[in-house]
Parts: structure tokens; sequence; C-alpha cells
């Protein structure tokens, strides 16, 4: 029995070999002159792996953990080996949906649009689900590959502060006023 991974399995009758029927008739196999090779098969057990599940690096950006104010998340996914059967029934979205999944083969692309995209701030968790895609020979992909990404609706709100005045009053250069503009994202002033 071959561990995981495609394996070569082979067997062979000796040349020499000799074989009686059920009624006594006899022959000498005589095949290949190495008598080695006379069936040969690929064993294949390994399931097609994820071997990226990323977001689009276009800015603003969504990379890692990072926020992203994009209502629509462009995104890519790509495996081991060829695959089929992907759907967007594959996937469990927390905060969004998937839409516009298009590829073949090994790699595909798709969107997650966020969902109720207003002023909210919320983790959207893309969940490629196990079992969902196969490859040539029916091995289902076995792990589970998540994609997660803050969504940031927030606008940054301006506070003024009262203006200051410094310096004499008059036509000179020293005539200036003052004042601060706080932008405030999130709770952190800028």
């Amino acid at each position: 029995v071959p561990g995981e991974g495609p394996t070569a399995v082979k067997a062979a009758i000796k040349t020499g070999t000799v074989v009686t029927d059920a009624v006594g008739n006899t022959s000498t196999f005589s095949g290949s002159t190495s008598g080695i090779n006379f069936l040969s098969r690929t064993y294949d057990s390994t399931p097609p792996r994820v071997l990226s599940l990323a977001s689009s690096t276009a800015a603003p950006t969504s990379i890692d953990d990072k926020p992203t104010n994009k209502t629509s998340i462009p995104c890519s996914l790509v495996f081991s080996e060829t695959v089929t059967g992907l759907t967007t029934a594959a996937f469990q979205v927390e905060g969004g949906s998937i839409s516009g999944l298009t590829g073949s083969g090994s790699g595909y692309t798709f969107n997650v649009d966020v969902s109720a995209p207003t002023t909210v701030d919320k983790k959207v968790r893309v969940v490629l689900q196990a079992g969902k895609v196969a490859d040539s020979v029916g091995n289902l992909n076995s792990a589970v590959a998540v994609l997660v990404r803050n969504y940031d609706g927030t606008a940054p709100t301006l506070d003024f502060a009262t203006p200051t005045v410094s310096g004499t009053a008059g036509t000179d250069n020293d005539s200036k006023g003052t004042f601060v503009i706080n932008v405030n994202n999130g709770g952190a002033s800028d």
C-alpha cells in the first residue's frame, strides 16, 4: 500500500515462468527481456491543497488584517493542482458574500462583497470548506482555507479647536492666527 502522493505501482510476471491451465496445458511466459513492467499504474491519494487564498494588494490595501474600505474585495485562490467543482457554495462567508467566481485549473478569482457597507466597521471572513473540489482522480480537498479582512466604513471626523491669536495686531508679518485641526480616525487623533 503506497503512502500519500503519486506513486508508481507495477506488477509483472517473470520471464520463464511456467503457467498451467485447468486441463494441464502449460506455457512459458516470455514477455520482455527484463521480465518486468508489464502493468504499470500511478496511485495518487494526495488531496489538492490551497497554496494561496488572498485579497488584492491594490490600494486601499487589504493585506493580512489591515483594513480596507473596498465594498467589493477582489480575491484570488490558487490550488496545488488542477481541480474541478469549485462553486460559490464551497465558501462560508461572514460579513459578505461571494460574487464573480471565475477561473479553471488551479487558479481562480472572485470578489467578496461586504454586506451593509455603509458606516459599519466589520470583520469579513471567508472559509473554503473541505471536500468541495476534486483533482483529476477524485481526491477531495481535505484542508480548510481561511481569509480574514477588516472592512472600515467609518469616515474620519474633523474637530476644530478654538483659534488662538498670537503676535501684535497690525499690518506687519508678525500678525498671525493659529488654529488646530484634529482628524479623528477610529478613536485615534492625527
